[in-house]
């Protein structure tokens, strides 16, 4: 999340970022993981997962050298309707990918 604190009327501003690192030896497509879930404060959240689940990825999205990671990013998705502090994470089944946290004040 860039910036991770900011006010509820600037969510449309904030950048909300998925990466992929190849930590292995071989080629492998980050799409082969999913399904994941885009969680906020633990709840799935339609508004990240409809941002990412129904835009254009790049090619490296599909193959992804050894060593090398994919980024995709999302600006203006409101993910959160409430001032507050907030865990936003990514999951495979019980598995955490990743967990960020964001301040949201409300002025």
């Amino acid at each position: 999340m860039q910036p991770s604190e900011f006010t509820l009327s600037e969510i449309g501003q904030v950048r909300v970022v998925l990466t992929a690192r190849n930590d292995g030896s071989e080629t492998v497509s980050p799409f082969e993981f999913r399904p994941y879930d885009l969680k906020v404060d633990g709840e799935e959240s339609m508004a990240l997962s409809l941002a990412f689940g129904n835009g254009v990825m790049a090619p490296r999205w599909s193959s992804l050298p050894a060593g090398e990671s994919a980024t995709d990013e999302r600006i203006g998705v409101a993910f959160v309707d409430a001032a507050g502090t907030h865990v936003i994470s990514a999951h495979r089944g019980e598995e955490q990918l990743a967990r960020v946290t964001v301040t949201v004040r409300a002025r």
